[in-house]
C-alpha cells in the first residue's frame, strides 16, 4: 500500500510493483511535476506538460483514486472502505497555500485554480509576494519574466530571503530580482488586510492586487489518527528512523511528511523512496536494511524560464546553465511517467 502519488510515491510504485501486488492511492488520477507550477501558474497551458495519469507509468499496480481517511497498522480506510495490507509506504508529502499545491485537489479543480489566479494575475498591476524563500522568489521572477510591467513586492520576516542556502545564492537571486525592479523588503511581518491593503506590523501598507503566500509546507498526516497518531506523529511530522521505518515495523514514509531534517525537494524525496522500497523488499526476504543518507545533494533555483542557480555540494553556478538544466530534468522526470 502506498498512499501518496507525487515523487516518492511515484518511484516507489514503480519499484514495488515488480515485487508486490502494489495499491497505489492518490487523491488525483494522475503525477505531476510540482516545481513546474510555477510557470504554470503564469502560463497555464504549461500544466499539460507536467502531468501524466498514473497508469501510464504503472504496469502491474492498482491505483485508487480517494483520500485516505483513516490509517491503522494493517489497512486504511478509503471511499467508504477497507483497503488491507502487509506493508505500507507513506508519501502523502506536504502542502502549500494554494495555487501550489493544495492537498487533496483533483485534475479539474487544480487546473480550475491554476486558471482562476491567471486571470487576476494577468488584469493585476500590483502583486505582493509574502514570503522570501525558495517559492516567494521563484514565483516572483516567474511573474517579472512574463509580465514585467506589474509591481512586485517581496515581504520576509527574517533579515534576508533564502536564509537556507548559500551567500552566492542569495547575493545572486536579490540582485537578478532588483535588477528586473522587484522590491524586496525584509524584517517586516504582514499582520492584518484591508481589501487591497496589506499592513505589516510595523505599519508599512502595501497595495496589492493579489497576493501570493509563501511562508512555508505543512505535511500532510491528518489521516494518521487516535492511538496510532500518538505512535507515528511527533511535531506535525511521521517519525521515521535510519531505514524511514516508523515504529510500526510494515510501515515506511518516504519525502516531505516525514522527520527527516534534509531540504524538502523533489530528488530527495526521490532518493528516500527507492531506499524505502529496497528496505520493503529486504523485510519481506529477512535481509539487512540500507540506510538512508542525508547527504546534500543538488538544488536547482529558478529564476524565470531561463536563468537559475545551482547549488552543487562542491560548487555554486548561476546563470543559463541551470536553467537549462532545469528543463532537462523536467524532460526526464515526464519521460519516466508517460
Amino acid at each position: 500500500m502506498i498512499i501518496g502519488g507525487g515523487f516518492a510515491g511515484a518511484t516507489s510504485a514503480r519499484i514495488l510493483e515488480n515485487e508486490f501486488d502494489v495499491t497505489l492511492i492518490d487523491s488525483k488520477n494522475y503525477f505531476e511535476f510540482t516545481p513546474g507550477v510555477l510557470q504554470a501558474i503564469v502560463e497555464p497551458e504549461h500544466l499539460k506538460r507536467i502531468q501524466s495519469p498514473h497508469k501510464n507509468y504503472l504496469k502491474k499496480a492498482k491505483v485508487v483514486v480517494g483520500m485516505v481517511k483513516e490509517l491503522c497498522l494493517d489497512y486504511v480506510k478509503v471511499n467508504n472502505k477497507k483497503i488491507y495490507f502487509d506493508y505500507a509506504l507513506l508519501c502523502t508529502g506536504s502542502r502549500y497555500s494554494p495555487p501550489f499545491k493544495e492537498f487533496g485537489s483533483g485534475a479539474s479543480l487544480r487546473s480550475d485554480n491554476i486558471c482562476w489566479t491567471n486571470k487576476i494575475l494577468t488584469k493585476a498591476n500590483s502583486v505582493l509576494v509574502i514570503g522570501g524563500g525558495l517559492v516567494g522568489v521563484e514565483i516572483a521572477a516567474e511573474i517579472v519574466e512574463k509580465y514585467p510591467e506589474k509591481k512586485i513586492t517581496i515581504v520576509h520576516s527574517g533579515s534576508k530571503i533564502m536564509e537556507r542556502y548559500s551567500d552566492y545564492s542569495r547575493d545572486y537571486c536579490q540582485r537578478w530580482l532588483r535588477d528586473h525592479k522587484i522590491k524586496i523588503m525584509t524584517g517586516q511581518f504582514v499582520h492584518k488586510r484591508k481589501g487591497k491593503m496589506f499592513i505589516t506590523k510595523k505599519g508599512l501598507k502595501i497595495n496589492a492586487d493579489i497576493v501570493f503566500v509563501c511562508t512555508g509546507i505543512v505535511p500532510n498526516t491528518e489521516y494518521i489518527k487516535g492511538k496510532i497518531k500518538e505512535k507515528l506523529i511527533l511535531n506535525g511530522k511521521i517519525q521515521v528512523n535510519k531505514f524511514l521505518q516508523t515504529s510500526a515495523p510494515n510501515i515506511f514514509s518516504a519525502g516531505d511528511a516525514n522527520s527527516i531534517e534534509i531540504e524538502k525537494t523533489a530528488h530527495n524525496a526521490e532518493r528516500q523512496a527507492k531506499i524505502a522500497a529496497y528496505n520493503i523488499i529486504a523485510l519481506e526476504r529477512k535481509m539487512r536494511l540500507r540506510e538512508y543518507n542525508t547527504k546534500k545533494t543538488i538544488l536547482i533555483i529558478s529564476l524565470g524560464n531561463k536563468i537559475g542557480v545551482i547549488e552543487h555540494p562542491n560548487f555554486t553556478i548561476g546563470g543559463l546553465i541551470p536553467g537549462f538544466i532545469k528543463k532537462i530534468i523536467e524532460f526526464k522526470e515526464m519521460r519516466k511517467v508517460r
